[in-house]
């Protein structure tokens, strides 16, 4: 499973070079939006031009419906 890590790293660093993530200081909340929505949006079209995929052969268990928090 370790490829899928360094795949999945490469594609969201990819998404944020976009962004030049990297220079630091502070947005306001519309820039922020914007550029979040800029981020998942390259992520999207490069998934969907070349898909991860995942495979699992574990077993969830059902939620308890009077957990308040979440099981991961």
């Amino acid at each position: 499973m370790g490829g899928l890590f360094v795949q999945m790293d490469t594609v969201v660093n990819e998404a944020f070079t976009v962004l030049d993530a990297d220079a630091g200081g502070s947005v306001d909340r519309q820039d922020f939006d914007k550029s979040l929505l800029e981020v998942i949006g390259s992520i999207m079209l490069q998934l969907s031009g070349k898909p991860i995929g995942v495979q699992s052969s574990g077993i969830v268990p059902p939620q308890r419906a009077t957990s308040g928090i979440m099981p991961f």
